[in-house]
């Protein structure tokens, strides 16, 4: 019964957003980059991260009995060894994204309208909410979903189910973006197990999100032509 009753409240936040994704991919606002481009529908895309905020951040601080700062920070400071490998995995990566955004950004265009571009105002909001909303992600999954299915299933075995459900969630991306979802989710759920906090997860996945996306979002920026 206690299980059952945990899956339900995991059940709950995960169906809900993986719904609201689907539904956004529909409207092509699910992502920044789509597969046809640059999003054209920045406002579904807006209210996506917002939504994942609610039902992945703010809702199982009430419905999850782990405690928010012993998830987020964990219970030890890291050593040093911790902190050295983070920062050099951190750099392969955040030099990865870079290299993948410098491929992609010529085969990107505006959907349909040379002249459709990013504002400033609408930048500066999707970096916030960006930050926000993978913060809650991570503490959702790399916190209280990994904790949870380590304790009931071993930790191969809850890494398995963690990343099977994380890479589950970007069905709706290219085929690329979902098969590098294993070896990235891997790679947060044993930074997380081994520092165990969520902390690094976090860091790891805003750097090379933000990375990506501000290389590529420099291009349809501009003060005259805006789409928000």
């Amino acid at each position: 019964m206690e299980v059952f009753h945990i899956i339900s409240k995991y059940a709950i936040s995960y169906t809900i957003f993986f719904l609201l994704t689907w539904l956004s991919k529909l409207e092509y606002g699910n992502k920044l980059i789509t597969k046809k481009g640059i999003t054209t529908n920045p406002g579904m895309l807006l209210g996506l991260q917002m939504a994942g905020i609610l039902w992945l951040g703010i809702i199982p601080l009430f419905i999850f009995h782990y405690s928010f700062p012993t998830t987020l920070y964990g219970k030890q400071f890291p050593d040093i060894s911790m902190i050295l490998t983070l920062l050099v995995v951190l750099l392969i990566l955040i030099q990865a994204a870079a290299t993948e955004a410098q491929k992609k950004i010529p085969k990107i265009t505006a959907p349909g309208n040379s002249l459709i571009f990013f504002s400033k105002k609408f930048i500066s909001r999707y970096i916030i909410l960006r930050i926000l909303f993978l913060t809650a992600y991570e503490i959702f999954f790399r916190g209280y979903l990994l904790a949870d299915c380590i304790f009931y299933l071993g930790i191969y075995g809850g890494i398995l189910v963690n990343v099977f459900l994380y890479t589950l969630l970007h069905i709706f991306c290219e085929k690329k973006e979902l098969l590098a979802c294993i070896p990235f989710g891997i790679l947060l759920c044993c930074f997380c197990i081994w520092v165990g906090a969520a902390w690094p997860a976090i860091i790891i996945h805003v750097s090379f999100s933000l990375c990506y996306e501000s290389m590529v979002m420099q291009k349809f920026l501009t003060p005259i032509n805006k789409i928000v």
